[in-house]
């Protein structure tokens, strides 16, 4: 059966931030290097080899260590490399070359360019002008990186075509300038700017739309006026709608709000509000009565409103009693309880409080008919017949949906339950459905037991999850690559159960037809977080060719012969173990194998 050990990079191993565990192998596939764990170092100990970091550490001091002249050497064992510096402060003249890298320094020590940053240092000051080398090509400043403040001291300032120009504190724009496109003092213009009069008053504020006229306004005015409006007022559609003149007032839409004074002429609509009198015998002043004159005729039922009121009708105005009492009006009495006798009828809706007495279904002494709806709270007696509809528990939630045809319940309790199904199966939940058995046991028992009874042939307890494709009506062929079942435990966090270990199994068979007799699958154990089917988590697999694969194998460390002795006085062929030390053979932190016959040190 094939063996695969820790896998990876050189910088996937020196990144690791524990050391192998004593005796764990890890294979570095880019240099084809062996190392092992000793249990100190992180990414192990190589098994064989001069590496390149030493063969570097060895060579760097020969030259960094030796006779230089204005140059000097910094070996940065990290990075792999050396570092030159040269010492040009005695030098004089002048140096060519096709690029220079550095920083330039002026006489009075001054840094000018920084090598290192790229910036420029002009000290504060520059000695010509700021001409650049093309045209229309470079920006001052950009939209991230700004100057603060400009000084100019000419008087103006070319922008494109246009010259802005300055008078002593003022700016002049020249001609057909504009603000947000709107042109500054040509007809037609358009400027969101305030108005503001010679005494500093606001006449027209932009920001609240409001307009304040001292002196009045002349000419037409569209849209609200909060205020005094001396003169007549028109609609859009030109209509009047108060005269002046006539002191008239002409509302098509309607008024809202307080009416003072007297209304002369018709009222279409509704009046919300206190009124004085209004004549022709329609509406009388108010005097808290509603009279027969008033009302003059009967009122019709869409006229009238519900009474909301609680005790606004009495038992006695509409004859309702709690005694036996023949065609009357059933109440409570002063305990809240119906003494009405028998009723016989069909009951629609639901029915809260004691029933007291006997429930049929068909005919008897106390409830006569058929109970459609819901029925909520104590039955004292008898229930005789069909029962039709949902039954709920004292918390209100359902046990029995009538609709779905369904028992929901938390637990059954009982000596034994026992569930029949057809032809020795026991079918729970549906398609696209999950089902969760709970089985409780104390440290002495078992939660649950199968008991496999053996016939002739010998049986076994053997728990079989089977898979299909489609529904569990019209079942196709399983797919290949898809997960069939398997095991998980829990464990309880003090809140909920989170998951802890897993077991599922994989299809690996691409080749499954109605002759198929077998279906190869893979098994994974690990982790429940780091289990990843298909991907390279931390798991252990097994295929159906046996071969078993896993993130880590860690051999049993034994310290000496003698140990390794004592735990395996049998040995068999192709058992492996790390010894930290040992003389048969001898051995110090390696791994070894029995071949058959001895104990001999692993090949690499």
């Amino acid at each position: 059966m094939p063996l695969q050990i820790r896998r990876g990079t050189d910088a996937e191993r020196t990144a690791m931030t524990q050391p192998l565990a004593a005796g764990e192998l890890i294979f570095v596939t880019n240099t084809n290097r062996l190392y092992i764990g000793n249990g100190t170092t992180n990414g192990g100990v190589p098994v064989t080899d001069y590496t390149d970091e030493q063969a570097r550490d060895a060579t760097a001091p020969m030259l960094v260590n030796g006779t230089h002249s204005a140059i000097s050497f910094v070996y940065d064992d990290a990075l792999d490399k050396v570092n030159a510096t040269v010492n040009l402060s005695d030098y004089q003249g002048v140096i060519k070359a096709a690029a220079f890298n550095g920083s330039v320094v002026a006489n009075d020590s001054s840094l000018l360019i920084d090598g290192n940053t790229g910036k420029f240092n002009l000290s504060g000051s520059v000695g010509t002008d700021v001409i650049p080398d093309t045209d229309i090509a470079y920006d001052l400043g950009s939209a991230t990186y700004r100057f603060r403040d400009l000084y100019l001291s000419g008087s103006s300032i070319k922008l494109g075509a246009a010259t802005i120009t300055a008078t002593g504190t003022a700016v002049n724009l020249p001609a057909g300038s504009t603000i947000d496109g709107s042109a500054i003092g040509m007809p037609g213009g358009d400027l969101n700017v305030n108005i503001v009069a010679d005494d500093s008053t606001v006449i027209v504020n932009t920001t609240t739309g409001v307009v304040t006229a001292q002196g009045g306004l002349v000419g037409n005015v569209t849209g609200n006026v909060t205020g005094d409006v001396r003169g007549s007022v028109f609609g859009d559609d030109s209509s009047v709608i108060v005269n002046a003149i006539d002191r008239i007032v002409t509302a098509a839409g309607g008024f809202f709000g307080n009416v003072t004074g007297t209304v002369t002429g018709n009222v279409t609509g509704n009046v919300t509000g206190n009124a004085g009198s209004v004549t022709n015998g329609v509406y009388i002043t108010d005097t808290g009565t509603v009279t027969n004159t008033m009302l003059a005729g009967s009122i019709e039922d869409t006229k009238l409103s519900t009474i909301s009121t609680a005790g606004k009708v009495s038992n006695s105005a509409t004859t309702a009693t709690n005694a036996n009492t023949a065609s009357a009006i059933v109440s409570r009495d002063s305990s809240g309880n119906f003494l009405a006798g028998n009723i016989t009828a069909n009951l629609v809706g639901t029915v809260t409080g004691n029933v007291n007495g006997i429930v049929t279904g068909t005919g008897g002494s106390s409830l006569i008919g058929n109970v459609t709806g819901n029925l909520t709270g104590n039955v004292n007696g008898s229930v005789t017949g069909d029962v039709k509809g949902s039954v709920f528990a004292d918390d209100s939630s359902l046990i029995i949906d009538g609709v779905s045809n369904q028992v929901i319940a938390n637990k059954f309790i009982s000596s034994g339950v026992e569930f029949a199904g057809g032809g020795n199966v026991l079918t729970f939940g549906t398609t696209a459905q999950a089902v969760q058995v709970s089985m409780i046991g104390d440290t002495a028992g078992y939660p649950l037991q199968i008991t496999a009874v053996s016939d002739s042939a010998g049986g076994s307890a053997i728990i079989n999850l089977a898979h299909i494709g489609g529904t569990q009506t019209s079942p196709t062929t399983v797919v290949n690559g898809r997960v069939t079942g398997g095991l998980e435990w829990t464990a309880y966090n003090g809140a909920t159960f989170v998951p802890s270990s897993i077991m599922i199994t994989e299809i690996t068979d691409a080749g499954i037809t109605t002759a198929s007799t077998q279906v190869k699958s893979k098994v994974y154990i690990g982790n429940s977080s780091e289990i990843g089917v298909g991907t390279s988590g931390k798991y252990l697999s097994v295929d159906s060719s046996g071969v078993v694969a896993a993130a880590v194998f860690q051999l049993l460390s034994y310290a000496n012969d003698a140990a390794r002795t004592a735990a395996i006085p049998t040995p068999a062929a192709g058992m492996m173990v790390f010894m930290a030390a040992g003389t048969s053979p001898s051995v110090t932190n390696k791994a070894v194998i029995y071949n058959g016959t001895a104990w001999a040190l692993l090949p690499g």
